[in-house]
Formats: C-alpha cells, structure tokens, sequence
C-alpha cells in the first residue's frame, strides 16, 4: 500500500505538454521514500490503466481519461522493472 501525498501535494497545476516522466518525479519527491531499491519504478495509472512516461497530460486526458470532470486523477503504484 502506497503512502498518500502530503497535504498541499496532492494537486498538480502544469502545462498540458508536461510528460508524465517528469508528474512521477514530482510524487516521487513528494512522498521522501528512500530509493534503496534500484529495480523499482513509480508507475502512473489513469482509471486503472498504466501509463507509459513518455505520455503529455494532454494525451492522457484526452484518451484515457475521458470524464467531464475538470480535474484528472492519477493514481501511483511502485513495479519491479
């Protein structure tokens, strides 16, 4: 079970062309997790579908999200790589 983001972390402004790469580092920050483990990668996932990092926010809106709602939630998960 992932740790949830700190107050005040959990929401994310950015430009739509912003890569998801960059949204994992973000949380990665964020949750101060110690990086003992090399083969483990924070993966992104959008209405339980994984995300691949080089995906834009804009994309992930547009074909995975598909809601009316104004605000996108992505959810984190750690995998063995």
């Amino acid at each position: 079970d992932m740790p949830h983001l700190p107050p005040g972390s959990n929401k994310l402004s950015a430009a739509k062309v912003l890569k998801l790469h960059k949204v994992a580092l973000y949380v990665e920050e964020r949750l101060q997790l110690p990086s003992s483990r090399q083969d483990l990668r924070l993966q992104l996932l959008c209405n339980d579908k994984p995300l691949p990092p080089d995906m834009t926010l804009a994309s992930v809106r547009a074909f995975v999200w598909k809601s009316g709602a104004d605000e996108m939630t992505l959810k984190y998960r750690y995998v063995t790589e």
